[in-house]
């Protein structure tokens, strides 16, 4: 099984830069394709077939793919994307809270140090 490295000294090669990769982009890539499969099932196709009805003089009306089969397409995608939005934003968190000179007096920016500082 691979691993996520979070020290770079740690790596060993290739791998974990593959790990680092699917890592990071996997929650952008699906929700990138699950805004392409949503423009190609409600706008694209149904335009293509307006133009292909047009030019042969039959009319076929477009059926979403997505849709068939009550929707569950949409129900997994919206899970899986909502679940993925909702760690991401708890794996930032985590990452402030464990940032130890993000509490540290010198690195605040308000009234009081930025006087200590001048």
């Amino acid at each position: 099984m691979k691993r996520y490295y979070q020290n770079q000294s740690e790596k060993p090669g290739a791998d974990a830069e593959y790990v680092k990769w699917f890592h990071t982009y996997w929650r952008p890539a699906m929700g990138w394709s699950y805004m392409i499969i949503c423009l190609f099932d409600f706008i694209i196709a149904p335009i293509l077939l307006g133009i292909y009805s047009y030019y042969t003089g039959t009319y076929h009306a477009w059926e979403p793919l997505t849709i068939k089969g009550g929707g569950i397409y949409h129900l997994s995608m919206g899970a899986i994307v909502g679940v993925s939005v909702w760690t991401r934003g708890r794996e930032k968190l985590q990452y402030m809270n464990d940032r130890p000179y993000m509490n540290d007096r010198q690195y605040r920016d308000d009234d009081n140090s930025s006087e200590e500082r001048k």
